[in-house]
């Protein structure tokens, strides 16, 4: 072959091979941008999907409506974030933990909620309610309760006029009793500086010292006789001078007989405006607090409410609307049925006020014929449940007293009995002390002019009496 072929051959051969060479070069090069268009095209749809859970098209065109400004250097949701952080701080009033926006918000939650439950409003409701109604109902629960409390200061002030003669009488006989007291306390210290002067004759001779003794013993004896019948005296001096006392304030209620204490039960709360069948229509509604379980007892439209509170019929609300509520009929008498006009009450509850409630001694609510181990807890439990407070000691703040059977005052436990049973004088103490709590409250509220209701009156003022003995009663 020419050479001159040849050469060209091999120029050929050469030019194949770089194209070769630069295809295979252009063909990587193309996958390898392909690859990382790829990788971008994925950076970018995983950037565009966590925008979307961000926001929306829709609501990325409103952010000003929705959120406002931005606040620079901030970011949108940096400032919503700032608005919700003021918002928070403005309703639980305290420094933000760093946590969650969703743990900040129920923390809030939760502090406006314990809140509402420990001011007593039922049924709260923030989407219907709002915060700025639940303050201006509290405010004017504040202005009654100054306004009650104003008028019951005026009664006491009152009554303080009233008893200013019996509280002179009163001072007289304690000023009596502590010059007595005196008395008995220099007799004490001469006793004492008598037992000194015996220790100091325990130091002579044995006959010195016996006939000394029982010198000191009759001497003591004879003095320990006069202090028994100057104690006599002055005891019957004490109980002539409550007798006088009592016979004063007998005297005074002649002339001025004292208020009826227990005026505050015979109000109604409600009137019947429908009888339909076994359902009965009251005019109690939303607007007065009412709710459902509650009980009335129904009594007749033309007769004051008895003394001893029975109703003619009970009924149990069920259903309540914004103006009026639905009972079901639980008792009536036969001879009385419930009639359009007739009033309804509950001692416990009350739609402006809420009353205060004592409770004391043994209840027997099943009617079996022995006292419930926890029957005033029962009874305690039920008026909270309506809106009432109980308190355990009794003050001029207490509305009524509720009294069960006085508890069983124990003999003194014996030595022996103490040496069998190492407890029984712990038992004996708790059950004196319930015993004294109960004559105490009992004593306190005669004093105050407190309503006292036993147990069967407290059930027919509540119209829970027909019901009382059901096992899911309390």
């Amino acid at each position: 072959m020419p050479a001159v072929r040849r050469t060209q051959n091999d120029t050929m051969l050469y030019t194949v091979i770089t194209f070769v060479a630069i295809a295979i070069i252009a063909i990587v090069a193309a996958i390898a941008l392909y690859v990382k268009y790829e990788e971008q095209r994925t950076l970018a749809q995983e950037k565009q999907g966590r925008i979307s859970e961000l926001v929306t098209d829709s609501e990325w065109q409103k952010r000003g409506q929705i959120i406002g400004p931005r606040k620079i250097p901030k970011t949108y949701l940096g400032t919503i974030n700032d608005y919700l952080d003021k918002m928070v701080t403005l309703i639980i009033g305290a420094p933000l933990e760093d946590t969650s926006k969703e743990q900040i918000v129920q923390s809030a939650s939760n502090s406006v909620n314990e809140t509402i439950s420990e001011l007593g409003i039922k049924n709260f409701d923030p989407n219907t309610t709002g915060l700025l109604r639940v303050i201006q109902t509290l405010n004017t629960n504040l202005i009654n309760m100054e306004q009650r409390a104003s008028d019951l200061q005026e009664t006491i002030n009152q009554l303080q006029k009233e008893l200013d003669i019996t509280k002179k009488t009163t001072l007289e006989t304690q000023e009596k009793l502590e010059a007595e007291r005196n008395k008995y306390k220099e007799q004490a210290q001469n006793i004492e500086q008598k037992y000194k002067e015996l220790e100091e004759l325990m130091k002579k001779t044995t006959n010195e010292r016996v006939q000394a003794i029982m010198n000191e013993r009759d001497n003591a004896i004879a003095e320990r006789e006069q202090t028994r019948n100057i104690l006599l005296k002055t005891q019957a001096q004490l109980k002539a001078t409550q007798q006088r006392l009592q016979n004063l304030q007998e005297q005074l209620w002649k002339i001025k007989p004292p208020p009826d204490e227990e005026v505050t039960a015979y109000k109604s709360d409600g009137t019947v405006i429908l009888v339909d069948n076994q359902i009965v229509h009251i005019n109690l509604g939303i607007d007065d607090h009412i709710y459902q379980g509650i009980t009335f007892a129904v009594y007749d439209k033309t007769v004051p409410i008895p003394k001893s509170g029975k109703g003619k019929a009970e009924i149990e609300v069920f259903d309540v609307k914004k103006y009026i509520s639905f009972g079901r009929i639980l008792y009536s008498e036969k001879r009385r049925p419930i009639v359009q006009g007739d009033i309804v009450a509950n001692l416990v509850w009350d739609s402006n006020e809420t009353n205060i409630f004592a409770v004391a001694g043994e209840f027997d609510l099943d009617n079996d014929g022995r006292p419930d181990y926890d029957g005033a807890e029962k009874i305690e439990r039920l008026i909270r449940k309506w809106g009432g407070k109980t308190l355990d000691e009794v003050t001029v703040n207490t509305d009524f007293l509720v009294l069960g059977t006085p508890p069983r005052r124990p003999s003194e436990p014996t030595p022996k009995e103490i040496e069998i049973n190492p407890n029984i004088m712990e038992e004996y103490e708790r059950a004196m002390q319930k015993r004294l709590h109960y004559e105490r409250l009992n004593e306190q509220a005669d004093l105050l002019w407190i309503p006292v209701l036993n147990q069967k009156r407290f059930l027919y003022f509540i119209g829970y009496k027909s019901i009382s003995d059901r096992p899911d009663a309390f």
